[in-house]
């Protein structure tokens, strides 16, 4: 298995087409940094697949650039309808395709000569597509992210040599994936990211309140984690609205605030230690992943694919099930 060699920086990658750009003016800088970066990554996988298949697709942009680059047809998979009917709008002409598929549910299935990307697929998403890429015996392209979202209590190891170790790590200490020591925010400010995790936590405290039991993270299930930017009056009412409850009075939100902003202030003096350990979770489950495709035979590479300024979550694992494949 190979480590981190030649796609450390997005600076590297050929830019992408003018026209392609020119379909992406109203996507953010940095998801375009990270698009062009991913298409590069896997220009030598792309070139000999007969179909890309993106997990997780959203609006489509990477499937819909990788079919117009490489010359190949390309399936995304995303499992909001909504989301489904915009990309295959913006897709009309094309060879990308676009199904309403929720990888969580359903078993995924690939052709020994797809190639499968899944540009930040959460949790146990990546699981899934590792697993089904050993059995295809295909190659793949994954970048991961959000690895608390699993439907266990805990991530078992996929690779023999991980279960050795006893490699089982619990949600709880999956979420310290998240933490990133940094003087700024990615998305917003530091103040305001950190207002959004104390926001966050009197979600929490409110849905434990009206009696629901609710883990931690589990509070934006079904719910864009950017509303939590927004305030905490619109975060519940979506919360409460996604799970058949009246809105909170004003007297809940005040109280839930207050109470948040006292113990996320003790909670942000705990962190240090915490946040020492995120990047070395982040890093062992992505090397799990590369051991369990090598015990299958692939070549794998973990690698930083994009720079940390673009998103913090840039480790990728690429495997190739053809002896020197994964190209330069």
């Amino acid at each position: 298995m190979r480590r981190g060699r030649g796609r450390e920086a997005a600076a590297a990658v050929q830019p992408l087409p003018p026209a392609s750009l020119d379909e992406l003016r109203a996507v953010p800088a940095r998801k375009r940094l990270q698009l062009e970066a991913l298409l590069g990554a896997v220009a030598p996988m792309a070139a000999r697949a007969r179909r890309l298949v993106d997990v997780g697709a959203g609006h489509g942009h990477f499937t819909r650039l990788a079919a117009a680059r490489f010359d190949r047809d390309a399936i995304g998979l995303e499992r909001e309808p909504d989301r489904v009917a915009t990309a295959s709008a913006l897709a009309a002409g094309g060879r990308a395709r676009f199904v309403a598929f929720d990888a969580f549910q359903e078993a995924l299935a690939f052709a020994p000569d797809d190639l499968p990307v899944g540009l930040h697929a959460c949790g146990e998403l990546g699981d899934r597509m590792v697993t089904a890429a050993a059995a295809a015996r295909c190659d793949l392209a994954l970048v991961s992210c959000c690895l608390q979202k699993i439907g266990a209590p805990a991530r078992a190891p996929l690779s023999a040599a991980a279960r050795a170790a006893g490699l089982v790590l619990r949600r709880e200490a999956l979420g310290l994936t998240n933490l990133t020591a940094r003087r700024a925010g990615v998305e917003a400010s530091l103040d305001e990211e950190l207002a959004a995790r104390e926001r966050r936590h009197a979600l929490l405290s409110l849905l434990r309140g009206r009696g629901l039991d609710v883990a931690l993270g589990e509070e934006m299930r079904g719910i864009n984690r950017r509303r939590a930017h927004g305030g905490l009056r619109e975060l519940a009412a979506r919360a409460l609205a996604l799970r058949g409850l009246p809105p909170a009075t004003e007297a809940e939100l005040r109280e839930r605030e207050r109470a948040a902003r006292a113990a996320f202030g003790r909670m942000r003096r705990l962190t240090l230690p915490r946040a020492l350990l995120a990047r070395l979770t982040e890093v062992a489950v992505s090397l799990d992943r590369a051991m369990a495709l090598g015990e299958q035979g692939h070549e794998v590479e973990a690698a930083i694919v994009f720079d940390p300024e673009v998103t913090p979550r840039n480790v990728a694992v690429f495997a190739s099930a053809r002896p020197g494949g994964l190209g330069g």
